[in-house]
């Protein structure tokens, strides 16, 4: 996951990847968080999954040292999206 978040900020210039992932799942949370995603918030009762409700946590990984905007990949250096 460190590889594919690397890839994403420092080759495609994408400002955060997000996900969400079932509350319940706590080896994945914990494997997110390993790698730098902070878990945003809980959103109650929002996914039906085997035949219940289930609350999901969205999220998010940021580029290292701070804000969203703070990699910029300089003009001359441009990466074919296909």
């Amino acid at each position: 996951m460190a590889i594919l978040t690397d890839y994403a900020f420092t080759m495609r210039n994408v400002p955060k990847v997000h996900l969400s992932v079932h509350a319940t799942n706590e080896r994945a949370i914990r494997a997110y968080e390993a790698v730098g995603f902070v878990v945003e918030g809980r959103l109650r009762e929002h996914a039906w999954s085997n035949g219940a409700y289930v609350d999901l946590c969205p999220i998010q990984c940021s580029p290292a040292g701070g804000s969203a905007t703070s990699i910029t990949r300089p003009a001359d250096e441009v990466v074919d999206p296909h």
